[in-house]
């Protein structure tokens, strides 16, 4: 799922540079991968999903059934 940082901040409050982080993003309009690998005759298998509100887009606050749920609709076949 495409994530973006809006609006994007040059700095962070200490001053140092601000490099972006996957809490402070929010998801952006599925892409057609998954689609295109099923027409293809392949399985969409994806992993690395993490039960951290830290590591989880800000549209899911903080809870990663959300997540789970928004791949699972979108077609993926598997996770872990």
């Amino acid at each position: 799922m495409p994530l973006r940082v809006t609006p994007w901040k040059e700095t962070n409050s200490d001053g140092s540079a601000y490099e972006g982080t996957t809490h402070d993003a929010t998801t952006q309009a599925p892409t057609s991968v998954v689609a295109d690998a099923h027409a293809a005759g392949l399985f969409v298998h994806a992993y690395t999903f993490r039960n951290e509100g830290k590591c989880l887009a800000a549209d899911y606050q903080d809870d990663p059934q959300q997540e789970y749920l928004r791949f699972f609709r979108l077609g993926v076949d598997g996770a872990q």
